[in-house]
């Protein structure tokens, strides 16, 4: 696993632990790509699209101008706790950009309860990742339901869709997956942009949850057993994912009383 700051203005503004290169196609779209072609990477909550200094300039948009660094996995998790904390970091390092990628060790036969653990949370950082890019299911306004795929391209297409309906548009083209491009009312785009929001949240916050529980574990087998999509002890869980599964739990009982 490879973890990267940005810094902007002598402060570090985020901290990345899988970063997501994008570029500008010939269409003025924003792309995924390979790190070699990078022009600018997703903030860490892939709202937000930041331009590495000294890479080729995106036409026709502004970003905010970072340099990229490269950091271990420990000094992520110190950024990552003093962000949240909406603290201001000044950078103090060497800023060394990296145009390339490096293969994480193998873990030997006789592995640590830290090596364990470092590669368990990398299988279900995977695991995350992939659940959010198989997409949600939205039921549209005329009672039908649809599936969303979310992988990078489409969350970038969902952001893009917002600033169609900021600027007055009143239909939005717009395809589910495996389906024709059709076009949607305001009504239907925001609640497709309002499910996959909250899609992509729940399963951020249950891996930070996940990932709490894992490192709090004493042995190997117990981190060995670990499977995404288990229950998390609730001591272990943030007060966002014990939120949202109390609200979808309301939201299910309610359900059933309406049936």
């Amino acid at each position: 696993m490879n973890y990267y700051k940005f810094i902007s203005d002598g402060n570090i503004i985020d901290a990345v632990e899988a970063p997501v290169w994008v570029k500008q196609d010939k269409r003025g779209n924003v792309v995924r790509c390979d790190i070699k072609e990078a022009m600018g990477v997703l903030s860490s909550d892939m709202s937000t699209v930041l331009h590495i200094a000294g890479a080729k300039e995106f036409s026709g948009e502004t970003f905010t101008e970072i340099s990229v660094a490269d950091i271990t996995a420990d000094e992520y998790e110190e950024l990552k706790v003093l962000l949240n904390l909406g603290a201001e970091v000044p950078d103090e390092g060497e800023v060394e950009w990296k145009d390339e990628e490096t293969e994480p060790d193998e873990i030997p036969e006789d592995a640590t309860l830290a090596e364990v653990k470092t590669r368990c949370l990398a299988k279900l950082s995977d695991d995350c990742q992939n659940t959010i890019y198989a997409g949600v299911d939205v039921q549209m306004s005329d009672g039908l339901v649809r599936h969303f795929a979310l992988e990078i391209e489409d969350q970038l297409n969902l952001l893009t869709l917002s600033t169609l309906i900021a600027s007055g548009e009143t239909l939005i083209p717009y395809h589910a997956s495996n389906e024709l491009c059709t076009y949607y009312s305001v009504e239907d785009i925001l609640k497709i942009t309002e499910t996959a929001t909250a899609f992509k949240t729940y399963h951020t916050s249950y891996y930070n949850s996940l990932k709490n529980w894992v490192l709090s574990m004493k042995t190997i087998a117990e981190v060995g057993a670990v499977k995404y999509g288990d229950p998390i002890p609730a001591e272990y869980c943030s007060d966002v994912l014990i939120g949202m599964i109390e609200t979808m739990s309301a939201e299910g009982e309610a359900v059933e009383e309406t049936d």
